[in-house]
């Protein structure tokens, strides 16, 4: 199995209502991207929204950051909203980041669950099934290595307006094919298109409880056989939100209860966190049956292990971020997963294909200015 981090760059307001400070935040994330890979993780992943409280609206930039000050690490996109962007623009953006990171670049797309993306690019929710099928069938040719020519459907919405003939995009992306993977939640037509081509899916896994992403787990590899394709070649991830590890179950479970009713609070003042929900009765019941790994080690593993049992799953990701835990909370947290979690489960579940870096990027030379 392989894990990864994943931070949606939240800057919520701290207990007294203030915002944090942006720059800030943003130093955060690369930070903690550099820790992710000094403990040993797989990738770190950083998301893409387009409304407060998130910083994630221009992820390529982020990670060509974290890319400089990287060397090992896959970088991630969690997701990319390929429903309302360019696919040019994501071509082009996303292939300069492959080469500038040694061919390190995986993305995760999807159409996104934040209200505001409709009134900033012009796609309304339900037009966003469609937009996303035509941008990704785009993406591939661009990334194709032929010349390209294509023109907007009169009956799917379109950022992009303007055909193309024999269009060709540079740089091209430094691995022979990115991988991508289709990031959902819960709907059939997004597993429906990786299936089409061939490819991973990765599962929200974070506000239902697990039959609900089951399901579509299921579907998926249903389609997957129907198609015709090998059964081993189905490629599945999920997500685990926030994670606590502690060596007393305990103290975790209390240490992260203010943690979770901040959450909650916020959940319920939908103006804070648009576009999310929760479905538990409580902090225990969210414990109980909710994907956040909160405990003993033996209790993530478990956990962990029981997903794996529904999902079939070889990779997870875990939160990128402390969000209401201090920083030495979240950074014992991290290395007792990699000292006590990691490698049992790393013995137990095979890992998914993981390709090593292209090439060894340069790094900036000691003393060097900035």
């Amino acid at each position: 199995m392989k894990f990864i981090g994943l931070d949606l760059v939240a800057n919520s307001p701290d207990a007294s209502g203030q915002p944090g400070d942006p720059t800030e935040r943003l130093s955060q994330t690369v930070q903690n991207a550099v820790l992710f890979e000094e403990l040993g993780f797989d990738g770190f992943a950083v998301g893409e929204r387009h409304h407060v409280p998130f910083l994630s609206s221009a992820p390529p930039v982020v990670l060509s950051h974290i890319a400089a000050v990287t060397s090992k690490i896959r970088l991630f996109t969690g997701v990319t909203l390929l429903s309302v962007l360019d696919p040019v623009r994501v071509a082009e953006d996303y292939a300069t980041l492959d080469q500038l990171s040694g061919g390190r670049v995986e993305l995760i797309i999807g159409k996104g669950n934040g209200p505001e993306q409709a009134e900033l690019f012009g796609i309304g929710r339900l037009d966003a099934w469609d937009t996303i099928a035509e941008n990704y069938r785009l993406l591939r040719q661009l990334w194709s290595g032929h010349k390209v020519t294509w023109a907007p459907k009169e009956d799917v919405p379109s950022i992009r307006k303007t055909p193309l003939t024999d269009a060709e995009v540079a740089p091209p992306p430094l691995q022979p094919k990115i991988r991508i993977w289709h990031g959902s939640a819960t709907a059939e037509r997004s597993v429906e298109l990786a299936v089409e081509f061939g490819d991973p899916v990765f599962s929200a896994n974070g506000m239902n409880p697990v039959t609900r992403y089951a399901e579509l787990i299921r579907h998926y590899r249903d389609r997957w056989a129907a198609a015709g394709r090998d059964p081993a070649d189905a490629l599945v991830g999920a997500g685990h939100g926030q994670t606590y590890v502690t060596r007393d179950s305990q103290d975790a479970v209390e240490a992260y209860r203010p943690v979770y009713e901040r959450f909650a609070a916020m959940v319920a003042n939908s103006g804070q966190l648009p576009g999310t929900f929760t479905v538990y009765d409580g902090y225990e019941d969210f414990l109980e049956r909710g994907s956040a790994l909160v405990g003993s080690p033996e209790q993530v593993i478990d956990k962990v292990g029981r997903y794996h049992e529904a999902f079939g799953n070889r990779l997870i990701a875990i939160g990128g971020h402390p969000g209401n835990l201090s920083q030495a909370q979240f950074t014992a947290s991290l290395e007792l997963f990699q000292a006590e979690v990691a490698p049992v489960l790393r013995r137990a579940i095979p890992d998914p294909p993981w390709p090593d870096p292209i090439v060894t990027v340069r790094r900036r030379p000691a003393g060097f200015p900035g």
